[in-house]
């Protein structure tokens, strides 16, 4: 598959999902800070200190209250530049080895946008992987959809393999449904088993249901285990299939309402 097709492999009326937000809360006013998020001027979070800094204006004046309402009709700017809503995109992209999760990297490592076309270049990751870990990666600047991916209570499933050295039994792993905690934090794998051994090495499978920094090498270190390869196999149900590592598609209509029903958003 050719980057950037959809599952049937054509350019267009391939079914990828380009998804029109609908007007904010039915016509209804909606907080300013959940605005710019579904607009994918920035994330909820985020969106709070762009706030603070008397950066955004509705109707030409300057707020700085992330609850202001904003109503259908309003003008609200970001830095001088119109925030409006924006045709949402999903995209799907085989993370490889050596890339890093961020627009710009002051020790000039290659970034995950160097992989994407310029008209993907605005879409925000959802659920960060560090340089060493591969596999599947969600790109969207559908804010809504992106905090309930994110936020541990709607349970978001993370599948991964960890591949770690030295022949590993079952009961060695067990702590990791049980939980632990490192560094303050408690960390809990929905399921945990050995899928593969060899002389030298075992495949430990690992579903997470939030996704804390690093957690999956957390966890198996606290138990001694030398993780030498991590990959992200399945995030909320998406896999990379027949993407090659630093391949794209954009999701098709179908996995778009398969993301919003499992994560409570609407369609």
């Amino acid at each position: 598959m050719k980057k950037g097709e959809g599952k049937s492999g054509g350019p267009e009326g391939d079914g990828s999902a380009t998804v029109q937000e609908p007007d904010a809360g039915d016509g209804q006013p909606v907080r300013l800070q959940k605005y710019l998020a579904m607009c994918g001027a920035a994330s909820r979070r985020g969106a709070e200190p762009l706030i603070a800094a008397g950066r955004v204006r509705i109707n030409g004046a300057v707020v700085t209250n992330p609850a202001t309402p904003v109503k259908p009709g309003d003008s609200v700017e970001l830095d001088g530049e119109p925030v409006g809503r924006q045709a949402h995109r999903y995209v799907l992209l085989h993370k490889p080895l050596g890339t890093v999760c961020t627009r710009s990297d002051p020790q000039g490592r290659r970034t995950i946008y160097t992989l994407l076309p310029p008209e993907f270049g605005h879409l925000a990751y959802v659920g960060r992987l560090d340089i060493n870990t591969d596999g599947v990666l969600l790109l969207t600047n559908d804010g809504t959809l992106t905090y309930r991916l994110t936020r541990p209570e709607f349970e978001v499933e993370r599948d991964y393999e960890a591949t770690v050295r030295g022949r590993v039994k079952p009961d060695k792993i067990a702590p990791l449904m049980q939980g632990i905690r490192e560094e303050g934090e408690l960390m809990v794998a929905r399921s945990a088993q050995v899928v593969l051994t060899t002389p030298y090495s075992t495949v430990v499978a690992v579903k997470l249901t939030e996704g804390k920094n690093r957690e999956v090498r957390r966890m198996l270190e606290s138990l001694g285990l030398v993780v030498v390869r991590l990959t992200r196999v399945r995030f909320a149900g998406l896999e990379v299939g027949d993407l090659a590592p630093g391949d794209f598609r954009e999701l098709t209509e179908d996995e778009v309402k398969g993301l919003k029903q499992q994560s409570g958003v609407s369609c």
